[in-house]
């Protein structure tokens, strides 16, 4: 180590580890800031060398849990790729249970999200599906019990919907299970949600790695349930999993799900392990709440969102030899939102005043020093702006009261009337993520234009709305500012985008067709059945590091 500034970060890891091992929150902060200013001034392969050795002194202690603590430490306290790599590696090559493993991939996949954090994504995404599969097969065994239900003895007037969360009318994935559910029940299927809340498992396998993301729930107790969102009476079973009790619980879902006996299964949002499972049982449906697959084992994709030729390419290049992709349009009928178009006083801006709207429900967690640098330069050379961030967001507001422009924003916290609040802006301004869709939807809907990266979701209301870096964002934002033509140009753009979005206006069109190409795979035997696994039944074995460890969660949303 002939280069003292790796020397120094590891010197500061080091420390940060005994800080750790005495539970002394005040130096790991300080070592935190530390080890963040020693790890920016490295170049790309001297992080490699830093990753290397904390790699190969994790492994000479042998174990697996303690060693992806600290990596995911380093993940959030860098937002290192190289952490990420190192976690992902760990957990192909570690014998730890499928509920843990399965766990790690879903933080992991959380933090992913909801940050700019840059990796090569058909690989990186391949290896985890591996990964993902890999521990999906070892709790086959808890579906052995079961047969496969034959197309010809379903119930052909039901549909399943599971998901892992249901939230608020303004958490968009929420929002998408009511308008399925509302559609469904509108071409006549009963229709039952199933939740299979991780929530529990993730608070109390915080061990397995720093600071968790804890899923949010609506439901306190598990149960059956009837609860009205939006005017549509939703009915289904809340099953809440933890540790203990998973194999339990999983039963009680396959049981529910056999009983029922629907047609098909929406998996909405993936990474659902049960869901997953529930592919020994009936035909599952996998359908992604963002424009690239989610994790599934599921041989059916539901599209529901529009996508370019570039896109399609890309997402098909994802998938395995036995998935397929089957397009299931629609637009929201239903939201949170009253759809009352508002102004900027109501918000105490001048009419005057350039609107510029970020908003989302994980602001705390996506905006990042790179685009607060951006808004800063901005600012810097435009008196008339103003930031408006919709979204609960007290640690970002916190963050931005030592900015010089922290005069120029507003923060709206959570809002009820979502769409109304998006249309005071001038033009939507989108943050690097994933996500977020719903947001940039109204504001082509109101005529205000978006800026965003390519690889974000936002990117679907059209190429005319993307810039290829955060550097090239400031002098677009000059040009909406000042260039009047080209204003009118993007706005003219929007309207074009969003009828190409919403062409279809009638949703059942679509739900009605994409059942009819269902039905003809699986009546003709298409469906791939996931093998029993000969493992053996999981045990979970979890070591006690309480002392290396603090109990802060993120929320995530």
């Amino acid at each position: 180590m002939n280069n003292p500034t790796i020397a120094d970060f590891l010197s500061t890891f080091n420390k940060i580890i005994s800080s750790f091992v005495n539970n002394d929150n005040e130096n790991i902060t300080l070592y935190s800031s530390v080890l963040k200013d020693t790890y920016n001034v490295l170049n790309s392969n001297e992080r490699s060398t830093c990753f290397q050795y904390i790699s190969d002194f994790f492994n000479e202690q042998n174990d697996t849990y303690i060693t992806i603590f600290f990596m995911s430490y380093l993940l959030k306290t860098l937002n290192s790729a190289e952490a990420i790599i190192h976690i992902q590696h760990t957990i192909s090559q570690s014998g730890i249970s499928p509920i843990d493993a399965l766990n790690i991939i879903f933080q992991m996949s959380s933090f992913s999200f909801s940050t700019d954090l840059k990796i090569d994504t058909a690989d990186f995404y391949k290896e985890q599906l591996s990964i993902y599969q890999n521990n999906i097969s070892k709790l086959n065994s808890l579906t052995e019990s079961y047969t496969f239900v034959p197309y010809d003895v379903r119930n052909k007037d039901r549909i399943a919907i599971m998901c892992r969360m249901l939230y608020s009318d303004r958490h968009a994935p929420t929002v998408i299970i009511i308008n399925l559910f509302n559609w469904l029940k509108k071409l006549g299927y009963e229709v039952c949600l199933f939740i299979e809340y991780m929530g529990q498992i993730q608070d109390e396998n915080v061990i397995n790695w720093y600071r968790p993301s804890i899923e949010n729930k609506i439901f306190s107790q598990a149960g059956d349930f009837n609860i009205n969102y939006l005017g549509v009476d939703i009915k289904g079973h809340n099953i809440v999993f933890s540790n203990s009790n998973y194999e339990q619980m999983a039963r009680r879902t396959f049981d529910l799900i056999y009983d029922y006996n629907p047609l098909f299964v929406i998996n909405v949002g993936g990474c659902n392990p049960i869901a997953d499972l529930c592919n020994n049982i009936t035909t599952v449906c996998c359908m992604p709440c963002i424009n690239k697959p989610a994790l599934s084992t599921s041989s059916i994709y539901i599209r529901y969102f529009p996508y370019t030729e570039d896109d399609d390419r890309i997402y098909n290049d994802l998938l395995l030899n036995y998935q397929h992709v089957y397009d299931m349009p629609f637009v929201e009928e239903l939201s949170g939102s009253n759809g009352c178009i508002q102004v900027k006083s109501d918000y105490g801006i001048d009419e005057d005043k350039f609107a510029i709207i970020i908003a989302g429900n994980r602001l705390d967690k996506e905006i990042r020093q790179r685009f607060i640098q951006l808004l800063n330069d901005i600012s810097s050379t435009e008196d008339n702006v103003v930031f408006v961030f919709i979204g609960d967001c007290p640690l970002l507001k916190n963050t931005l009261k030592d900015c010089d422009f922290y005069n120029k924003c507003v923060f709206t916290g959570a809002v009820s009337n979502f769409k109304g609040a998006v249309s005071i802006g001038d033009l939507f301004l989108n943050p690097p993520r994933q996500g977020g869709s719903t947001g940039a939807y109204y504001a082509i809907e109101c005529g205000i234009p978006v800026l965003t990266l390519p690889s974000c979701d936002v990117a679907s209301v059209g190429n005319a709305f993307t810039c290829h870096t955060i550097d090239e964002m400031s002098d677009i934002i000059h040009r909406y500012m000042h260039d009047s033509e080209y204003m009118n140009q993007q706005i003219q753009n929007c309207r074009s985008s969003f009828e190409k979005i919403c062409s279809c206006k009638d949703n059942l069109p679509s739900i009605t067709s994409f059942i009819s190409k269902l039905k003809e795979y699986m009546n003709n035997g298409g469906e791939v059945i996931m093998p029993i696994s000969p493992h053996s039944m999981f045990v979970i074995t979890i070591p006690d590091y309480s002392s290396y460890l603090g109990r802060s969660t993120i929320i995530a949303s």
